[in-house]
């Protein structure tokens, strides 16, 4: 960095670049911790006698093993790492724990960091440094597999383009004009959100669109008469179905998750398109051969549910995608759509990927969305804003209630 930026060689084929890609989504997972087999790893739970594990029962901090040194009581590269006289760490490789990373030995500055402030370690802590070192020793396997990966591809240069022509300007301005617009929306997004949260009504509901039907709400503590109820007609007696004060039939409720998912469908193959546009696509893709107001009223309702949720924007009574893929939204949006998904009750571990999904439109649960649902569990969780009762599949996945938040 001091002489130049550093270079980011083209990748000369798509293989290539997937081969790579998906060696550093994984290695960018458990640099964050946000792993799956990361957190599997609890100091007080049960591990094998060959993991690497904390020892002893005097938790603080007096020594750290010299930097580069070998470690005590050595078989093979095994050692461990003491803290003080009678605890530390065992089964620690010594490749891992002499690893660097921007000029620093990982695991030595960690420990190093918490002696010089005089602390002792938590099991928290414990929990943390074996998470650390386990992502320590991933790094170096993935490390391995990028370099066989560029080998399989030709090696080095033979794997990378060597006269990629840069984009052109008008290319760059497209691309940068597509982000800025992007942003943009998500921007627009979370600043709605935040202003329903403040808005809300005199009831304490939280709706933005839906004010009115506080009114009885409102009455009856008032202690005022029910507004009057309109009369059936013959026709909507006929009908099987509760009137309106027109006369008219009101549409059965659709499934909102699936509503959701249509919209997104749609919006992902036509583009941008005007509201009525929509609403007609919407009516079709769900199998009606005619939109009838009610079910107008019903779809147009549900397009204002995707726009609150980050499925889409209104630009000018155009309505187009946020993001066509989990990973183009913004985090901090995500971790705040995936508080609104979870209902009062919670959600078990099973349910918790499939309703976020369905929550910002998606129809199927892949990989990507499942990763990332758990990425943002466990980011809310450390947060404070998310907590979870019972293990493995009978886990309760519940908001905090202590948390101020608010729900749409």
């Amino acid at each position: 960095m001091r002489t130049d930026f550093p270079r980011i060689p083209i990748p000369g084929s798509r293989a290539v670049f997937d081969a790579l890609a998906a060696l550093g989504a994984e290695l960018v997972q458990w640099h964050l911790l946000e792993h799956p087999d990361a957190s599997k790893i609890i100091a007080t739970s049960a591990r094998t006698t060959s993991a690497t594990a904390f020892f002893g029962t005097d938790f603080s901090l007096q020594k750290v093993a010299e930097k580069g040194r070998s470690l005590a009581d050595p078989s093979g590269d095994v050692r461990k790492v003491y803290i003080n006289a009678t605890s530390g760490f065992a089964n620690v490789r010594l490749p891992v724990w002499q690893h660097t990373i921007g000029g620093y030995q990982v695991l030595h500055k960690w420990l190093d960091d918490r002696r010089k402030a005089g602390r002792s370690l938590s099991p928290d802590d414990i929990t943390h440094w074996l998470r650390v070192y386990a992502a320590l020793q991933a790094t170096q396997a993935l490390m391995a597999q990028v370099d066989a990966a560029i080998h399989t591809h030709g090696g080095w240069p033979g794997a990378f383009s060597q006269n990629h022509p840069p984009p052109s300007a008008a290319a760059l301005a497209l691309e940068q004009a597509a982000q800025k617009e992007q942003l943009k929306a998500q921007k627009k997004a979370l600043s709605a959100t935040k202003k329903r949260a403040a808005n809300v009504s005199p009831t304490g509901a939280t709706s933005l669109f839906d004010f009115d039907d506080d009114l009885d709400a409102l009455a009856a503590a008032a202690g005022a008469p029910p507004r009057p109820k309109a009369k059936a007609t013959p026709a909507a007696k006929a009908a099987g179905g509760a009137p309106t004060a027109a006369g008219v039939v009101p549409h059965a409720p659709l499934d909102v998750e699936q509503a959701l998912c249509v919209i997104r469908a749609v919006l992902a193959q036509q583009g941008a398109l005007a509201r009525d546009h929509l609403v007609r696509h919407v009516a079709r893709k769900l199998g009606f051969a005619r939109t009838s107001a009610p079910l107008a009223q019903a779809i147009d309702k549900a397009i204002r549910r995707a726009v609150r949720h980050g499925v889409a924007t209104n630009q000018r009574g155009n309505l187009s995608l946020v993001a066509r893929k989990i990973e183009n939204y913004d985090r901090d949006f995500l971790k705040q759509q995936l508080l609104r998904a979870i209902p009062a009750a919670g959600l078990g571990k099973a349910e918790l990927p499939v309703r976020f999904a369905r929550h910002l439109g998606f129809a199927r649960v892949g990989p990507v969305i499942e990763n990332t649902t758990w990425s943002l569990v466990r980011s809310l969780q450390r947060a404070g804003k998310v907590v979870v009762s019972g293990r493995g599949a009978d886990a309760l996945y519940q908001k905090n209630r202590k948390e101020p938040h608010h729900e749409p």
